[in-house]
């Protein structure tokens, strides 16, 4: 049996290469965009819940690489978007992978989350919701038995 992988963001810069991995080591995966999606790639706009349910059975391993970067210092929509994209969702994705009975859930988060931890020069709304989604992934995981991987 051939090791499954999902990949959030999956056509975005990180994605493409992921995928390119994967591909190459002969992995089956399948990826999830907010864009068009193609043959082995879904689409799901983050910024509304999403039932991953029928994505997840089979899986081994989630890399999540979707999020929102930037937005307006000012714009509090805009940041409401953000903490929805990179906070709710990934609890909700680490939420399923856990019922589904995925093994490893890699998250892809910010040095920005470590300066904001910190109190540092240049954390920003950015650094702090990726500090939230990584504190709600690990909760969710908490007891699980789903071993995390956070990058910074």
């Amino acid at each position: 049996m051939r090791y499954k992988v999902l990949i959030t963001g999956a056509t975005g810069f990180v994605g493409q290469a992921v995928v390119d991995a994967c591909t190459e080591r002969e992995f089956d995966w399948i990826g999830q965009t907010s864009g068009p999606g193609s043959t082995k790639i879904f689409t799901a706009d983050l910024s509304a819940p999403f039932d991953w349910a029928d994505k997840l059975p089979g899986i081994a391993t989630v890399i999540h690489l979707a999020g929102t970067a930037h937005v307006p210092v000012n714009d509090e929509q805009a940041k409401q978007k953000m903490h929805r994209v990179n906070v709710d969702a990934t609890a909700e994705l680490a939420n399923h992978a856990v019922k589904c009975g995925v093994s490893h859930f890699i998250f892809v988060s910010s040095v920005n989350s470590y300066l904001y931890e910190r109190s540092l020069p240049g954390a920003s709304y950015y650094g702090y919701s990726k500090k939230m989604a990584e504190e709600a992934l690990l909760a969710e995981a908490a007891g699980s038995g789903m071993a995390v991987t956070i990058l910074r």
